[in-house]
Formats: structure tokens, sequence, C-alpha cells
């Protein structure tokens, strides 16, 4: 009898791991224990891969009206590993946004909201509880002002982030008996590359600096720690499955074109072509492709050569979940197709959509309070509204995507974001579960799009203006007349 229990477990065992390798339903179980939840919205985001740099979109975005107190959704998970995060309001927000957590195929993510907090229970609970444990949390340095550059300076700029590193392994460590040891090295995985990308961002700072001295001392420094972080995990086998792996590689890249010249090089290298020629030069197969779609979407590479890449890399690439993004992003944005007809709110509650501006070319920007880069947008905007303000046949037209109208009331007012000749709208309190953000999946901001007379998009990806640039002012002068006639 014993015999045949253990064939039937072990039969068991072999199908569970079958599941885990070739993909299956994943679930998310949400057990409402807090009355001041229901009635509100919650949005529940899966990822099959993952990357904060390149704010690749989430596959599928489940808004939740919590209406019950207790609700089950289901996706399916083709891979082995993917990654999902939970996005609330205050005050569940400050303790729940933001992390976006390792869940295997098959997982169940079972979940109290209680007190402010979220807390994972069920079979498949530990993963989840220690990655909600990890805080990749601030850090603070020492004085190091009297130090001289050398590469004991530079080893004790690291030491903080070396800490945290430490104590972040241990807590995974400690969840050794309870969580299986592959997706243990996922985790441990994540955490190091973080460690990387952070030390990473502080040298970059010293290469990027005016003061010639610093760029002098980090340049050998950053050369030889680039090797030692390939060498780190240059064996690892799961580095795929982690959500900072291609970011990692990404800030790498980065800092290699800095330091083909560092004496010389400045943030100005960081434009779409240095990207893309590095990219192809020194990358191959999967990681190339990822690499080539996180230049594409992150914020960073935004200039106004990036559009005319797109269909090249469209056709370089062949992994087909890159595919899939750049063709769906691009399908909506491409020449000719018709705009998304939305329904917003203005200052007075009044609804504008799209349609009523027929006939005028609409140039349309999005942001939210607290966007530096979107008041940089505003500023740079100024001398072109100017030249335009009398264009009976030009709108310009600012969505916020803020989800209280007292502080879309209070954004337009502050004139940071807007200009007082535009059309201003929100997005109804929806934030960013608008349907109209979510049709375009915007994940960056600022964000620009230009709409031809017939509502069609006459630009998806416009030129960026830049008060540092003037030629980027030009460009965009050049594409909006360009609409006009």
């Amino acid at each position: 009898m014993k015999l045949v229990n253990f064939g039937v477990l072990l039969f068991l065992m072999q199908c569970y791991m079958l599941i885990k390798a070739s993909g299956a339903d994943i679930t998310f179980i949400g057990n409402i224990k807090d009355d001041k939840l229901l009635g509100g919205t919650m949005r529940v985001e899966y990822y099959r891969h993952y990357s904060f740099r390149g704010v690749w979109p989430a596959d599928t975005v489940f808004i939740v009206k919590i209406n019950n107190r207790k609700f089950t959704l289901r996706v399916n998970q083709p891979e082995k590993y993917g990654y999902f995060r939970i996005i609330m309001e205050k005050p569940y927000g400050e303790n729940v946004n933001g992390r976006t957590l390792l869940i295997g195929a098959g997982d169940e993510a079972n979940f109290i909201l209680e007190d402010e907090r979220i807390k994972y229970i069920g079979k498949d609970s530990s993963k989840f509880n220690c990655q909600m444990r990890i805080q990749f949390s601030d850090v603070t340095f020492s004085d190091l002002s009297n130090m001289s550059r050398d590469s004991n300076y530079f080893r004790c700029l690291m030491m903080p982030f070396n800490e945290r590193r430490n104590n972040e392994l241990k807590i995974i460590d400690s969840y050794s008996n309870v969580i299986s040891r592959e997706e243990l090295n996922i985790l441990r995985l994540n955490v190091k590359f973080e460690y990387y990308i952070s030390t990473l961002g502080y040298l970059t700072d010293f290469l990027t600096s005016k003061d010639s001295v610093k760029k002098r001392n980090a340049y050998p420094f950053t050369k030889r720690y680039i090797d030692e972080i390939y060498s780190s995990y240059s064996a690892e086998s799961d580095v795929l499955n982690s959500s900072n792996y291609y970011d990692l590689e990404y800030d790498i890249m980065k800092t290699k074109i800095l330091l083909k010249d560092s004496m010389n090089v400045d943030e100005s290298a960081w434009v779409f072509h240095n990207f893309f020629n590095e990219i192809c030069k020194d990358y191959k197969g999967v990681l190339r492709d990822r690499l080539l779609l996180t230049s594409l979407t992150s914020f960073n590479s935004r200039d106004a050569n990036r559009s005319q890449y797109n269909d090249m890399i469209l056709n370089i690439v062949n992994d087909p979940f890159v595919k899939n993004i750049i063709s769906r992003q691009l399908s909506k944005t491409i020449k000719g197709v018709p705009a998304f007809d939305f329904k917003l709110k203005d200052t007075m509650g009044n609804f504008v959509k799209l349609s009523d501006f027929r006939g005028k070319v609409v140039v349309v920007d999005y942001y939210f309070t607290g966007c530096t880069g979107c008041a940089a947008l505003t500023v740079a905007m100024k001398p072109i509204i100017e030249k335009l303000k009398n264009n009976s046949k030009l709108v310009f037209l600012s969505i916020d995507i803020d989800k209280s109208v007292e502080q879309f009331k209070k954004a337009v007012r502050s004139g940071v974001y807007t200009h007082a000749s535009g059309v201003n709208l929100y997005t109804n309190g929806e934030g960013e579960n608008h349907e109209l953000i979510s049709y375009y999946s915007i994940q960056g901001y600022p964000l620009q799009m230009i709409i031809d007379k017939d509502g069609n998009i006459f630009d998806g990806d416009p030129p960026i203006p830049n008060v540092y640039k003037p030629e980027t002012l030009s460009q965009l002068l050049r594409v909006i007349d360009s609409a006009l006639n």
C-alpha cells in the first residue's frame, strides 16, 4: 500500500512539474476585509516578461470593481514564469504598489486586504510574502568628500548598496525550506541585478559629470566593474527569468556608449541611433531583440530619430514576444489609422470628444502632476504655441491622467503642465485605467500625438521639443505645418 501511494505521489509530482514547465492558468483570489475598499477599484497587471526600464506593456490588465468581499481572476501563463503587480489607491497604494512579483505557471496568488496592507495566504504564499519583505529602499551615504577618487573611493560608495543587497539575500535565504531552489535563485538574481543597476547609475553620474577629474577617475574603475558584473552571472541559467536582467543589460549598454570616449562624451550620446548601432553590433538573439524593444519604449531614448527605426527593427527582430508588442503598438499609431475617439471631461465637467475637432489638426499631449518631463515639455512648447495660437485650424489639447478632479483643476490653474490657450481634459477620474490610455498602451510620460483633420493619426511619435536643442522645435513645427497643409 505504501508503494502504491508513493507511486501516485511521484506521478502527481511529475504532472505538476510538467505543468510548471509548459504553462498553465494562474489564479488571483482577492479577499476584502476592509469595508472602506468596497465600491472602489483596483488594478491587477500580468506580464509574461517584465522590464522597468523598457516599460513593456502588461499582457493582461484587470480593472476590478470591488463590489464583493471576494473575487477570482484567471489568466493563462504560457511560459514557466511571469510577473504580476497590484495597483491600488492610498492608503493601500503605499504598501502595495510597485511591487512586481514573480509567479509560476499554475500558481495561486491568494491575498487578504486589511489594515492598509496586503498579505498572501494559501499554497504559494511563501513566495509572494518573501518578495513583499524585500524592500528596494533608499540608502544613506557616508561623507566621502575627503577621500581621493581612486578605486577604494568607488568601493566605499557602493557599501550602502552592498549592505542592502546582503540584507535582502538573507531574507530570501530564510525561505529556502518553502520555496523551490529554482525560484530562490531567480529571486536572488533579481536582488543582485538591482544592486548592479543602482551602482552603475552612480558611476554613470561620474562619467557624465562636467568635472573632468571625476570623469577621468571613474573611467578605468567602471570598465573593470562591467567585466566584474558579467563574470558574476555568466554561468547562471535562470537570468532570462529575472525581472531585472534586461534592465541591467540595457544599463550596461548605455554605460559602454559613454566609455567609448569618456572625456568627450556625455548624455548627448544617448540618442537612438547610438543605441541601435551598439545593440546590433554587440548583441544577438533574444537579448538583442529585447534590448531593441527597450530602446523603443523607454523614455530616455525618445528623440527625433526614433520613429524612423520602427519598421527597420520590426524586420530585424525574431522574438515573437517583441514582434507582437512592436506590431501592436505601431498598428494603433501609424499614419492614417483612425485615432481613438475619446470622450473626456474638461474643468467645467463638460464632455469633449475628439470628433468635436473634426476639420482641425489636434496636437495632443498626456501628463500627470509631478511629472518633471511633462513640465519641461510645457516650457519647450511655449514658443510653438505662441507662433501658432491664432491658427483656427489647429488645437492644442492636454490630457491629465490624475484621478482627482481637484488635482486636475489645480494642475490647469498652475500653468506648469498646460497652456491657457489650449483645451484641457482629464481621464474622468479613472487615471491610467481609462480605456484611452489602455488603447495606446501608454507607459511613459510626457507623450505627444498629432491627429489630422479627418481624425486619423498623422504622427504617433512626433519629435519631442527640447529648449536646449532648438532644432527639435523646428522639427516639430515642420510636422505640424505638414499636417495643416
